[in-house]
């Protein structure tokens, strides 16, 4: 009788959400609903190729920041800005030895791009092959959206500026599937990045009119809340129907309804109308601009809460022309401590980290409510594949975060970690999205030390 009056499920067309009355038996799990009562945590892993010089005071170079509280960039890092070191987290001494060629008594020689790439957010040991017998770990953003990533309309993004097969070999024996994907959904699974804007655009907002009238979107805004007084009434009026379990469920459903009213409202205050559509070629760095205004409108209008983003492929050999500079970053990064090859170098680890810090600047300035913007909200690390580029090493990456977390993460600060394993870092950063981790990677064991959380 009541299947016959009462339909399950009702779209809202132009913002894409299904929402239908609730299967009584089985409504949408507590911690679901209470995270959505809460601002979003979100969770951004920033790629760059071919190592960042740390070696003196032109690099990254911890070594001239000081320690704890009382640090101060290094010249590289003071690309970010004033605004941002208050939200800032430098962690030197963090290590991925499973990207070694030797790790756990391997002897895998030279490839040591393709296996820091690989393992950048895996932290797992790669099988040496060019063919299709490859095999890796899933990353740690794939573990957070396979935890939690259900709620959101993309459960992670992808993005790069660099395309390429992922068959092939491109690096020593290593196939191009390890050189050009961090993202990493199973062993044998990676996850191709989007790399135009024009198609990472067309994803994001299939179905959204730019172009369209004010009384367009008023038309659009209406037709969401007429849906929404469509669903309540139907399941108001089921309330005098059903035994005192289901009332109570009801009362649940009918709160998750209000919640989403009050989403759609926020969305709208937020206006999540996309920007112009991009051409289909566009300069680098205007490239790299278009990309971070996507990834930063994709938090803002909550389509999803993990992404991760590929500034090139592993050991890359882009030439920053528009920095002034004729030589591949590659061949550049073997430095061989020539003076020119530094020079060179810290210009472009500097262009890198300011193209970040504006990235950041992005959701500094995105109201989350209750006085928090976005980047209170969210944390953003910024490494490299391996250390220094002319010495290949997986030790003493040059990392750091930038955001806290919703509180959880202690910033302002440079901390070294004393050889921590970097797979504890993502079992940080997993519990920080709701996602327990006991292990993770080949190493990881522990929620990392020092970030300001409370051990698992």
């Amino acid at each position: 009788m009541l299947r016959s009056k009462f339909s399950r499920r009702v779209v809202l067309g132009g913002a894409g959400v299904a929402i239908a009355l609730p299967a009584l038996e089985s409504l949408t799990p507590r911690t679901a609903r209470a995270q959505a009562r809460t601002a979003p945590k979100r969770v951004l892993f920033y790629y760059t190729p071919c190592g960042i010089n740390s070696s003196d005071n032109r690099g990254f170079s911890p070594a001239a920041m000081g320690s704890g509280a009382a640090w101060s960039y290094s010249r590289m890092l003071s690309g970010l800005g004033a605004a941002l070191k208050p939200y800032t987290l430098v962690l030197s001494g963090v290590h991925n030895r499973p990207a070694s060629a030797t790790f756990e008594g391997s002897n895998d020689g030279a490839g040591d791009h393709a296996r820091g790439t690989g393992s950048f957010l895996t932290a797992a040991r790669l099988t040496k092959t060019n063919g299709t017998d490859i095999r890796n770990g899933v990353s740690i953003d794939q573990a957070i959206a396979q935890g939690a990533g259900a709620m959101w309309r993309f459960p992670s993004l992808q993005l790069g500026t660099d395309a390429g097969s992922s068959a092939g070999d491109c690096d020593s024996g290593y196939s191009c599937a390890y050189a050009r994907n961090i993202s990493w959904a199973g062993p044998m699974t990676p996850l191709p990045k989007i790399t135009s804007p024009r198609t990472a655009f067309d994803r994001l907002f299939a179905g959204m009119d730019p172009a369209a009238t004010a009384a367009a979107q008023a038309r659009r805004r209406a037709y969401t809340s007429s849906v929404l007084d469509y669903v309540r009434t139907e399941a108001t009026a089921l309330q005098g129907r059903v035994g005192a379990t289901d009332r109570r469920k009801l009362d649940e459903y009918l709160t998750a309804i209000r919640e989403v009213e009050l989403r759609v409202a926020m969305t709208e205050s937020m206006v999540c109308t996309p920007i112009a559509r991009p051409a289909a070629s566009i300069p680098y760095e205007q490239h790299v601009d278009v990309m971070h205004d996507l990834m930063a409108l994709a938090f803002r209008c909550d389509m999803t809460r993990v992404q991760t983003f590929m500034m090139g492929n592993a050991g890359s050999g882009r030439v920053f022309d528009f920095l002034g500079i004729a030589e591949g970053h590659h061949n550049l990064s073997h430095h061989m401590s020539a003076e020119s090859s530094l020079t060179a170098l810290e210009r472009i680890g500097s262009w890198e980290i300011r193209k970040f810090g504006e990235l950041c600047e992005r959701l500094r300035m995105i109201d989350d409510g209750g006085g928090t913007t976005a980047l209170d909200n969210t944390v953003l690390m910024f490494s490299s594949e391996i250390a220094d580029g002319n010495s290949h090493a997986h030790t003493n990456l040059p990392l750091f975060l930038v955001g806290r977390g919703g509180g959880q993460i202690e910033t302002d600060r440079h901390v070294n970690v004393n050889g921590q394993p970097i797979a504890d870092l993502y079992i940080a950063l997993a519990k920080m999205m709701g996602v327990t981790l006991p292990r993770f990677g080949a190493e990881g064991t522990r929620v990392m030390a020092n970030l300001g959380m409370v051990s698992a």
